[in-house]
């Protein structure tokens, strides 16, 4: 059964990768729109770091808050949560291999037209839509904001927003406050990368020990270098600091 965790000051719905969906389906029937966020230990550092202030509100007023990152998992329990991690990968993989229903329109935003044309041809049984977006996307620019009108008016029921992060957080939030009113819109960074092999997962092993974020630094150090051995590591005082004071008000 989904249950909801409090964890680094946010409220995390936890369950299993069938009661997610299951979650998801009952969201798509009976709410407005909505977006779904999946924090990783990145994302709970940019969280926590004043130099983005909206990333509270935005993170906060997710329909769904989902553990993307086992190592956010292992921290958990140190300070008596428990998670159950569910990789916006896998997530992404897992609705467009078995979408919620027949006729689920799914569309991507953000990868080349190439590699779209690349993911329709390898899920042929799932309706999928391209959504253009400049490669170079700068929030409030009239770039975006035509994107984002065209997001708007588009037809869909889920919308997988593959860009980086905030950006991609800001777009989803930014349906919220222009008034769309249907759909779940997920942020999922390289998740579609994956899928269509431009990019290649850890070997489950490094997945199942938490050890994926290593392999993403062997793979690219130039790009995750600062990532995962600057960023990374500011998560520690982070989770410190919420035990100590967990601790206190027993």
């Amino acid at each position: 059964m989904m249950k909801e965790q409090e964890f680094l000051g946010l409220t995390f719905s936890d369950g299993s990768l069938a009661e997610i969906r299951q979650r998801l389906a009952e969201i798509l029937r009976d709410q407005p729109y909505g977006y779904v966020v999946t924090p990783n230990v990145d994302n709970m550092v940019s969280f926590h770091d004043t130099s983005y202030p909206l990333a509270k509100e935005i993170y906060r007023r997710a329909v769904l808050v989902v553990c993307d990152s086992r190592i956010l998992a292992i921290l958990g329990r140190f300070v008596g949560v428990r998670l159950r991690p569910c990789p916006g990968s896998d997530l992404t993989q897992s609705l467009v291999e078995q979408p919620l229903f027949s006729g689920c329109t799914m569309a991507v935003l953000g990868p080349p037209q190439e590699d779209f044309d690349i993911l329709a041809k390898k899920f042929p049984q799932s309706s999928l839509v391209y959504l253009p977006a400049p490669a170079r996307l700068t929030v409030g620019t009239p770039e975006w904001d035509e994107t984002i009108e065209n997001v708007l008016a588009a037809q869909w029921d889920l919308l997988f927003v593959c860009i980086t992060f905030p950006k991609q957080e800001n777009i989803v939030y930014e349906l919220t406050r222009r008034g769309r009113s249907s759909g779940v819109a997920f942020c999922v960074g390289a998740s579609v990368d994956f899928l269509t092999g431009k990019q290649v997962r850890a070997p489950r092993f490094y997945q199942l020990v938490g050890l994926e974020w290593l392999h993403r630094l062997l793979s690219n150090p130039k790009r995750m270098w600062r990532r995962y051995l600057v960023k990374g590591p500011k998560i520690f005082p982070i989770v410190f600091r919420y035990g100590w004071k967990k601790l206190l008000r027993r």
